[in-house]
């Protein structure tokens, strides 16, 4: 078994525990084209909504601001992974208990 370092796992905020300073993850390449094409399905769209669409999409933002560890949710063995509201704290949770990806 690889050492849970290693692997990857989900993990879920609550939103009045997000940061304020969000932004778009651009480790995953340009998101132009992405902007662009949902823009030209959705002319009528504002720039939120468009940025929404893509955070949406990817799955993923990025924070200007720490985030706190106490705040973060981890899906566990036995946890759907639909209702995140059930997964415990991360910082009360055994890495034995982590379900990763293989």
């Amino acid at each position: 078994m690889q050492p849970l370092h290693d692997r990857l796992f989900r993990m879920a905020l609550r939103s009045q525990d997000l940061p304020d300073e969000l932004g778009l993850d651009w480790s995953w390449g340009s998101l132009v084209a992405t902007a662009e094409d949902i823009r030209a399905s959705n002319s009528t769209w504002t720039l939120a909504e468009v940025q929404f669409e893509i955070i949406h999409r990817r799955g993923s933002v990025v924070s200007y601001e720490p985030v706190l560890p106490a705040t973060l949710h981890v899906l566990t063995t036995g946890k759907s992974v639909n209702i995140p509201g059930t997964w415990p704290l991360l910082t009360e949770t055994d890495a034995m208990d982590v379900l990763t990806a293989s």
